[in-house]
Order: structure tokens, then sequence, then C-alpha cells
């Protein structure tokens, strides 16, 4: 162990419970290696907090020392901002702090959501290999929650991202009972019923359709127009004031002002495997979107099994439409 002088040991900040260890000494190393052996007997895998704070040396070893154990022993790196060196031959799962991010400025309106395709491309960029597994989050327990902060539209929409996107998606205590408060004790009985149940079934589709687990991502061109309603459908013609907007091109001349409404708040994206080709789109705003694609879908929401067809929509003859009716995410099987 480190000292700052005699019997007192170092921190990192202001971590006075967390005394620095000395890495560089062959005992501290080995009974740290213990600790995980000990532990190893009787876990899947171990979450590291502040990873970059022990040295890759330690992580090395101590990887090795695992996967001789169990080729699937789990490693998952708490380092933020995210750090592809820890992928080396040290963790096989990483938070990732780029799509974290990008979905709050998505949510509080300081990004359009299409911002989520620039989000997925920064991992390569940052030199991630393909073998790396991104974690999917919205919430952590060092942040305020993203239902306060962004809201509930918001917050269905950014779940919805994390389970429709590659990588492995993480629900923080509480997200899927749409808690507020911050730490706060977990809402068993008075939470959010309906919020639990989108939750559940974000998690059934990704287990049925292997698309949205392994599949490839692809930008589609979309057309937002207005806001989507059964009864009176805003067609985006003039004089209509609806909101328009195309995918990679929206820009401050487009949708909303400020905030995730309209053309701003609304995404789309393909999830294909080869076998299957599911086309998603999420709707950060309050109103529910209509929502042109560029492929014709299944009006089927694989999410809700609703009949997702815009009334503003054309509808072919083999059953397919070319818009979608979207509240705050659906998932529909492109023909």
């Amino acid at each position: 162990m480190d000292w700052a002088g005699e019997g007192t040991p170092e921190f990192r900040f202001n971590w006075e419970r967390i005394p620095d260890l000395n890495y560089d000494s062959p005992t501290v190393r080995a009974w740290m290696l213990s600790v995980i052996d000990e532990w190893a007997a009787v876990v899947d895998g171990f979450r590291c907090d502040v990873a970059w704070g022990v040295p890759h040396g330690f992580w090395k070893e101590a990887a090795e020392r695992l996967r001789r154990r169990d080729p699937e022993f789990l490693l998952l790196d708490e380092t933020i901002p995210r750090d592809p060196f820890m992928h080396e031959a040290e963790f096989d799962m990483h938070y990732d702090t780029t799509l974290y991010e990008t979905l709050r400025r998505i949510g509080t309106g300081a990004a359009d959501a299409d911002s989520i395709h620039d989000a997925l491309d920064a991992t390569a960029v940052q030199g991630f290999p393909r073998s790396a597994v991104q974690m999917r989050y919205v919430e952590n327990h060092d942040e305020e929650r993203y239902r306060t902060e962004c809201g509930l539209d918001a917050l269905r929409a950014a779940a919805a991202a994390t389970f429709t996107l590659p990588g492995a998606p993480m629900v923080y205590y509480g997200q899927e009972r749409g808690m507020t408060e911050y730490r706060g004790e977990m809402a068993w009985y008075d939470g959010d019923a309906d919020l639990t149940d989108f939750h559940r079934r974000l998690a059934a589709a990704r287990d049925e359709h292997d698309a949205l687990r392994d599949g490839t991502v692809e930008q589609i061109e979309y057309t937002v127009v207005g806001a989507a309603d059964e009864a009176n459908v805003d067609d985006g013609g003039p004089g209509s004031g609806g909101d328009i907007g195309i995918v990679g091109g929206t820009d401050d001349a487009v949708g909303d002002d400020a905030g995730t409404s309209g053309a701003r708040g609304v995404t789309a994206y393909v999830r294909d495997d080869g076998e299957d080709r599911l086309a998603v789109v999420l709707n950060f705003g309050d109103d529910p979107q209509s929502v042109t694609l560029a492929e014709s879908v299944l009006p089927t929401d694989l999410l809700s099994g609703a009949d997702v067809a815009a009334a503003d929509g054309v509808r072919a003859d083999g059953g397919t439409v070319d818009a979608v009716r979207v509240a705050d995410a659906v998932v529909c099987r492109i023909e």
C-alpha cells in the first residue's frame, strides 16, 4: 500500500474508504488474486468498479487466470469514459458511455435523435474491435434519473434503443418502474406498471428475434409528417404546419427549434441478420408521429402486437405499409 505519510494511506479523490493499493508489491497482487479466486467459484462474472484505477498488468493476469478456469467468465469494466485498451486481453464488456451521453442529449433536446448513429460509429473510431461487447444503458447510480431529466416519453424511446441495438442492454434498478428519486428506495409496489410491461416486451422481442441481437445496423431513409392521430392526421401538406425530416438531413431549419418533439425526436434504423430484416423507429418526443419509411413493412409491431399503420400511409396489396404511427418505439418486419 502506498503511504502519504506515517500511518496515512493515499486515496483517489475523496474516497477515504478506498485506499490505493500498491500493485507493484507481489504480496498485494497475490492477496488480490486470492480474493478473485474465492469469489470466482460462486459467481459468473465481475463488474470491476473504477477499473481504470488498477494497472493493466493486473487485469491481464486476473483475466488469464479466470478464463483458464472458465472461458465464459464475464469481466465488465466500469471505465468512464470507456477505453479500448481495457479490452486488450482484459475485459469482455464495457460501459458504453458514448451512447449513454448521446441518449441524454437527445432526451433533453440538445441533440437530434439521429445522433444515435454517430454514437454507434464512435465505437470503431475509438478503437474497439468487433469482439468487444458494449453495455447499453440509460441510467446508473452516479447520475440523475433519466425520467427526471428527460421525461417519460423520452425514457421509453431510450430504453428501446438499448434493447434494439447491438451489445448488451442493462436496466438500472427502478428504471423499469419509472423511479425519479436518485438512489431512492425501490418502487416494488407503487411503480409504473405500464412502463414495467414495456421493458418486459422489449426483453421478449430481443430474445425472440435474432436480428435484434446479432444483426447489422443500417440507416434507413424516413420522413416525419406531423403528429400522428387516427382521428386527425397532419399530412404535412401546404399550410399543415407539420414537421418534416429526413434521416441524416435534419438541421436547425427542420422540425422544432428545441426539445425532442417533431422530426428532431425521431430516428430509424434496420437490423438485419441475413434471414430477418427489421425496421426500428424511435420517437423521443411527447406526441405520436407518422413516419414514412423508404422500405415497406408489415404493420404489426413486434413489441406490442398492434397494427401501427399510419392513417396517411399507403397500404400495398401484400399487406405492407410505407408509414407507421410511432408513440415511443415500434419494430416491424420488412418484406
